[in-house]
């Protein structure tokens, strides 16, 4: 067994917690061990790569039928998304003088809602990439900078970057190490990453039962992985739960959720 977040091959025995596979055609069980390097939980077996990149190509497209659907439903999600990514574009101007021409990318950026945010309240020059079509797609009708493509350092040149945003959709990454490698390619040195996440409940997640997240992540654990792959742990900033969801319903699964800034040394 390797884990996902960190490439380390020793992970404890006893098995934490077993989800299904919902889009698996034999709906396969997956089990999560807690990785005794990094401090958080993998998932085994490890995914083909071609069907976990399959899964996440169409994933926002399910049920979207006709134009309608699509306008309501990634209109809904904008709405949902708007107060959590003013703070986080309020979080990053901390970081970085908003007047200046700092080059930022969001990576997974779905719809792009956050390049919306970041350039109406910066001079940044802002995009993002998204491997689902109909995300991107949308994003672009809307006038947004966004390339629909499988993220990849060959895409952009080295150091082309002070800001790079992943956020929530590092666990859904196969390889984690792969991932931050490249994003660590295309970072300025001295420049910064930002990771958005959600720290789940487990007990609540089993009884969901349902395999969506290649990784769980610990505060510490997401902290170790970053200082693996060179970087200096700046702040973590914590953030409103989700609102698209029932308040009794947020309070089981979700336990808390923050951004996390860090500098490339």
């Amino acid at each position: 067994m390797t884990c996902r977040a960190c490439g380390n091959s020793e992970l404890d025995s006893k098995i934490r917690m077993t989800l299904t596979d919902r889009y698996s055609e034999d709906k396969r069980k997956v089990n999560f061990f807690e990785c005794m390097e990094c401090g958080n939980f993998s998932a085994d077996p490890i995914l083909d790569e071609k069907y976990h990149l399959n899964r996440y190509k169409n994933n926002h497209s399910w049920g979207l039928t006709s134009n309608e659907k699509k306008y309501h439903y990634y209109s809904s999600r904008e709405k949902k998304q708007k107060a959590i990514n003013k703070k986080i574009v309020t979080n990053f101007i901390k970081h970085f003088d908003k007047f200046s021409t700092i080059k930022h990318l969001d990576v997974a950026c779905a719809e792009g809602v956050l390049v919306t945010s970041v350039s109406s309240n910066t001079y940044w020059l802002t995009s993002g990439i998204e491997i689902d079509k109909n995300s991107s797609s949308w994003g672009a009708s809307r006038g947004r900078k966004i390339i629909n493509e499988e993220f990849s350092a060959k895409l952009f040149k080295e150091g082309e970057f002070q800001l790079v945003s992943i956020h929530e959709a590092l666990d859904h990454f196969n390889s984690i190490p792969k991932v931050l490698n490249q994003i660590n390619e295309i970072t300025q040195k001295g420049g910064m990453i930002s990771l958005l996440h959600t720290f789940y409940n487990f007990e609540y997640e089993e009884k969901n039962n349902k395999f969506h997240h290649s990784t769980y992540f610990t505060m510490d654990g997401i902290k170790n992985i970053l200082t693996k792959q060179g970087y200096k742990f700046i702040k973590a900033y914590r953030m409103p739960k989700p609102g698209n969801f029932p308040r009794k319903f947020l309070n089981k699964r979700f336990i808390s959720k923050y951004q996390i800034i860090a500098e490339k040394l």
